[in-house]
């Protein structure tokens, strides 16, 4: 489904966020986008340019109150945490505030993690407070091992 913006990319989560189903939200869009869009290019001129960003919305908050408000229990959401300081705290929190199943932790600061690499280090973290650390190893097989999880999770739900 083609979308332009983390509004639009909101918009068609929740349209097709429907029980039962696995939601894994692999990467946030933009955290901010400009406030204001110009019609035209924006001309060099004397001095330096200031362009003020405004949030783009958070769409696993929004999943996670459009759940709760429509009484959707059968919906497995699995969510992604980018970090470089205070990892493990950060991703537990976001795994908590945005009511997820499961939150995949990338240390994007540790050798032979991240994007510029062509393998990974994840730890999982579930709701039921499991911790599981996946070494380092090709992003194919962190891929399998994550799908690997999500199986169990949704196992443990019968």
């Amino acid at each position: 489904m083609p979308v332009e913006s983390t509004s639009d990319l909101l918009a068609a989560v929740l349209a097709e966020l429907v029980e039962p189903s696995v939601l894994i939200m692999a990467a946030a869009p933009a955290d901010y986008t400009p406030a204001e869009r110009s019609a035209e290019k924006i001309k060099k001129s004397e001095g330096d340019l200031v362009i003020t960003m405004k949030r783009t919305p958070d769409i696993l908050k929004n999943v996670a109150e459009f759940r709760k408000s429509k009484g959707l229990v059968d919906i497995f959401v699995a969510g992604f945490a980018a970090e470089t300081i205070n990892t493990e705290e950060y991703a537990v929190g976001k795994l908590k505030s945005k009511s997820l199943d499961m939150i995949c932790l990338n240390d994007v600061s540790k050798e032979g993690a991240g994007f510029n690499a062509d393998t990974n280090i994840m730890t999982i973290f579930t709701s039921g407070g499991e911790k599981i650390d996946l070494p380092m190893q090709s992003k194919n097989l962190v891929a399998e091992n994550i799908l690997r999880q999500i199986e169990i999770g949704l196992s443990r739900r019968g």
